[in-house]
């Protein structure tokens, strides 16, 4: 008897049935946008959300004061320049704080004699008084 004798019969019944056991897990396609269209849509949405999270939560924007060159006298200290030179929108502290910052001043100690950097005023206020 020829192998395809014996084996005939099987080989006509697996035609009726699925030829792959795959193939009856796979899942049936759905109606929808098109694959990755939403996961770009997503991506963009939080982009943008990020976006303007960052823009809100930044501080106001100000302009960097103007600064002059001044000649320390004896007895000045930084609070009583600060004072003396303040700038719009922040306190004599802040200024004190400015100072030290532009002149990289050690402890915030300063001579008599020495040369530094004060602000004189803000930009948009500079700019104003033109």
């Amino acid at each position: 008897m020829s192998r395809s004798a014996v084996f005939g019969e099987s080989v006509a019944r697996s035609t009726n049935r699925p030829r792959d056991r795959r193939d009856r897990l796979r899942p049936s396609r759905t109606v929808g946008p098109p694959s990755g269209l939403l996961e770009v849509a997503v991506l963009a949405l939080i982009v943008l959300l990020l976006v303007v999270a960052t823009y809100c939560t930044s501080g106001p924007r100000t302009q960097p004061p103007t600064v002059s060159q001044i000649k320390v006298e004896r007895g000045d200290t930084l609070w009583t320049l600060a004072a003396t030179h303040p700038v719009e929108g922040m306190t004599t502290a802040q200024v004190i704080d400015l100072v030290a910052e532009i002149n990289h001043l050690q402890g915030g100690l300063i001579r008599p004699n020495e040369t530094i950097f004060v602000p004189t005023m803000t930009l948009s206020k500079r700019l104003a008084s033109r």
